[in-house]
């Protein structure tokens, strides 16, 4: 037969209470660190094979900017300050890119964006096109990850 003193279960309960409050607050900074729309680079999403294509200019202006999925980056030169993200994108005659980078000790992420460019025929063949466009870096990528 078991024998419970009041104050064992009330230290015990403490300690189960200290330790769920703890493991809370971990998963509220987690999920407010990680916004629901970025996703993880892999090492899948990695291109490690030297890239002997043409990258895209940014575009200067854009209209109907919408956002843009990019499948896979490569870190470009040996310095590390600039990143190649690859696309599945619309017609280069009449639809730009453009990316937004944001940078902190653990991350890089990259938000591209794809766009009319402006004077840009009404009627633009449905063609698509592999692209790629290189973005600056502030600090070199190091052991940073890749997000979108």
């Amino acid at each position: 037969m078991f024998v419970f003193n009041k104050d064992t279960i009330i230290s015990t309960l403490g300690t189960v209470v200290a330790v769920l409050g703890a493991l809370a607050g971990i998963i509220a900074g987690i999920i407010s660190a990680t916004p629901l729309n970025q996703e993880l680079g892999t090492s899948s999403s990695v291109r490690e094979e030297e890239f002997t294509g043409t990258d895209e200019k940014p575009a200067p202006e854009l209209t109907e900017k919408t956002p843009l999925r990019w499948g896979a980056w490569q870190k470009v030169g040996e310095e590390g300050t600039k990143v190649r993200v690859f696309f599945n994108g619309a017609t280069p005659t009449c639809h730009g890119w453009q990316a937004e980078v944001s940078e902190n000790a653990v991350a890089v992420t990259i938000k591209l964006y794809e766009g009319a460019l402006p004077g840009a025929p009404a009627d633009c063949s449905a063609e698509g096109v592999r692209g790629s466009l290189v973005v600056d870096l502030k600090e070199p990528l190091g052991h940073r990850l890749v997000l979108q």
